[in-house]
């Protein structure tokens, strides 16, 4: 016993150690003090506990943490300041006069849970007395490995130990045991999950019913489990009224039933097409199967489709029902998820009694104008422009009324370009015979052309005061909408880059930024400054004659294709991604009508015509990937979108008509 004016008693002074996070060890370590005599006095005493390390040096220390904050009586708060410092190593006890105090009573106090570390050794325990002398002393703790427990485990109903604990089905019982050391039979044991529940009647703090170590050896029923669940084991030491919690064993017991990831989305593409993109990704699963309308279209889908997963649905007008079932080990349970409906909507056709090339419409979303030749193709034959209501439902629409734009002049062919104002009130047409102008209200043409230049192949509405005329002669004109102009009349601007008899133009104006830019089959796309009517100074070259373009509502982006089919992303006169089109069906029309695009009114989606296939495919803008197509069936070439983002018109040449589907509503 060291010398010491007071007597020290450190209890437990063995401690089993942890091993990792299965099995815990927690000590209420116990610290009694008492007087020698009546008339020792004490002013501190420092009790030093080595904490907070591991490695080489955790066997000589108690835990990796700190000690916890003492408990003792109230009554010894008059007397004495008891405290663990900062860094939770040290706990201090000072008489509060600061004075040489005399202990009338014995100090028990008690620092509880601590949770010994993983590594056998002895913990040196250091006394310092200030008496008013100083008085030094050591102690010792002991960490063996002979716990109570030596192993924790779960079997099921058949006795047959589940190693690793994985239930392959929900709502399955597994009975839980444990192996005691001859030591643990002289403990008692208390089940519980991790979040505290436990298992009647054996509930001990409301009960006082323990289970035992025989208990352990033929195993504790759980109840059904739906959900991966962990397990504690609380050894417990009992003396008398006292209950200790000196020990604690954890098992998880996972359950690995196929399912689907909280994460897992699709995306319903509601087109009048038989293509739509899935999106999911399994856990527990070794394949999925996936179905439409309860028919198994592919029986080794993959277990991670997070980068989108086509699928081919009937293409008849209805809502069709797909699923994906997750198929996990042999005889476990399958998890099967219902995607919401694809509904594949009905495409109408109709005749427009002319070869229709070109389609817009009004801002209200009510009417639609196709600009068309005329079947005859005789050059002294007016181009048509084509006018009616869009209906509501999935129907034709009732009449389709004709408004003859001015005659040809000696060319035969030229449907190029069609505009609407912003107000809705004028369209302004591009064909053979030059621009017409349009009154929406009477639905008449002017006389005679309302911009009269050479050339005019492509035009783009700045406002309702202003439109570009661009030309094949490598310029563009900034005209006025309020009266009929001709080529010198107006501003016109040479692009360098478009040059000179150049077969096909297109432009496109940005939404949020003073900027347009035209493209042609020389220079790839010329911007132009609309504030200073200056060409940019440079342009942007795309190695292919630029065909179609268009800006994404409020961003920076340009949508172009080319003549070979490819669309390419452009920011900051830069083509930042190019996506490969389907250029299978590469003809002689291409070249009159390219690769047009519309983009939904929310910047989302973008249709794009696939020249020569008879579809339209649909394009993600975020992700910049085909999602979807709409088969048309027919030879389209030009698509629009109403103001809603709820249709789609399509015009069809050859076919002399147009078609018109739902978008998809979100």
């Amino acid at each position: 016993m060291p010398d010491t004016a007071l007597s020290y008693e450190f209890t437990p002074d063995t401690v089993s150690v942890s091993v990792g996070d299965e099995i815990v060890s927690l000590v209420d370590l116990r610290i009694k003090i008492d007087n020698r005599g009546p008339t020792t006095k004490v002013t501190r005493i420092n009790i030093e506990i080595p904490m907070g390390a591991s490695g080489s040096t955790a066997g000589n220390r108690l835990s990796v943490g700190k000690l916890p904050d003492p408990e003792y009586d109230e009554k010894l708060r008059d007397m004495w300041a008891i405290d663990v410092d900062e860094q939770g190593s040290l706990l201090t006890i000072a008489a509060k006069t600061n004075k040489p105090t005399e202990l009338k009573t014995t100090l028990e106090i008690t620092l509880p849970g601590i949770r010994v570390n993983d590594t056998t050794g002895i913990v040196t325990v250091t006394v310092d007395e200030f008496a008013p002398s100083h008085i030094k002393a050591t102690f010792q703790i002991n960490k063996d490995d002979n716990r109570p427990v030596q192993r924790f485990y779960c079997a099921d109903e058949h006795g047959n130990e589940l190693n690793p604990a994985v239930l392959h089905e929900l709502d399955k019982r597994v009975w839980l045991k444990w192996r005691c050391t001859p030591r643990g039979e002289g403990y008692s044991y208390s089940l519980r999950t991790e979040e505290g529940q436990v298992w009647e009647p054996k509930d001990w703090r409301r009960t006082g019913e323990f289970f035992s170590c025989a208990d352990g050896t033929s195993g504790v029923q759980t109840n059904k489990l739906a959900e991966t669940t962990k397990f504690a084991l609380d050894v417990i030491h009992v003396k008398g009224t006292s209950r200790t919690i000196t020990g604690i064993l954890f098992l998880k017991v996972e359950i690995a039933v196929p399912r689907l990831v909280d994460a897992s989305w699709h995306q319903s593409l509601y087109l009048s097409s038989t293509l739509a993109n899935l999106r999911w990704i399994a856990v527990d699963t070794a394949k999925c199967t996936l179905a439409a309308d309860d028919r198994i279209i592919d029986d080794n889908a993959p277990v991670d489709a997070n980068d989108g997963y086509n699928v081919i649905v009937a293409n008849n007008p209805r809502p069709h029902r797909l699923k994906v079932t997750c198929h996990g080990a042999p005889g476990s349970r399958s998890f099967t998820h219902s995607f919401d409906d694809i509904d594949v909507a009905p495409l109408i056709t109709f005749p427009v009694g002319f070869r229709a090339g070109r389609i817009a419409i009004t801002p209200d979303g009510t009417k639609a104008l196709v600009l068309g030749d005329n079947t005859n193709m005789q050059a002294d034959t007016p181009d048509g422009l084509k006018i009616f209501d869009i209906p509501t439902g999935n129907s034709a629409p009732s009449s389709v009324d004709t408004i003859h734009t001015v005659p040809r002049s000696t060319q035969i062919g030229g449907v190029f370009d069609l505009a609407i104002t912003p107000d809705g009130t004028r369209a302004f047409a591009i064909s053979t015979g030059g621009v017409s102008r349009v009154d929406l209200n009477t639905k008449t043409a002017s006389s005679g052309p309302f911009f009269r230049t050479d050339f005019a192949r492509a035009i783009a509405i700045v406002n309702n005061s202003l439109a570009l005329v661009v030309d094949t002669s490598g310029g563009v004109s900034k005209v006025p909408l309020d009266q009929p102009h001709s080529a010198g009349d107006v501003p016109r601007l040479t692009l360098p880059g478009i040059g000179v008899d150049r077969e096909y133009v297109s432009i496109a104006t940005m939404s949020n930024r003073p900027y347009a830019f035209v493209g042609s089959n020389v220079a790839g796309a010329s911007a132009i400054n609309l504030d200073n009517w200056t060409w940019w100074g440079k342009d942007v070259r795309t190695g292919d004659s630029v065909m179609n373009m268009a800006n994404p509502p409020n961003s920076g982006l340009l949508l172009a294709t080319t003549y070979l089919g490819k669309l390419l992303v452009i920011e900051a006169l830069k083509v930042v991604k190019t996506v490969q089109l389907d250029n299978s069906g590469l003809n002689n029309m291409t070249g009159y009508f390219g690769w047009p695009i519309a983009i939904t009114p929310d910047g989302k989606m973008a249709l794009i015509v696939i020249s020569g296939k008879k579809r339209i495919d649909v394009l993600d803008i975020s992700r910049l990937e085909i999602v979807s197509s709409i088969d048309v069936g027919q030879d389209a070439v030009h698509v629009a979108i109403t103001p809603d983002g709820k249709r789609a018109l399509i015009a069809n040449y050859d076919s002399q008509s147009v078609s018109m589907t739902a978008l998809p509503a979100d």
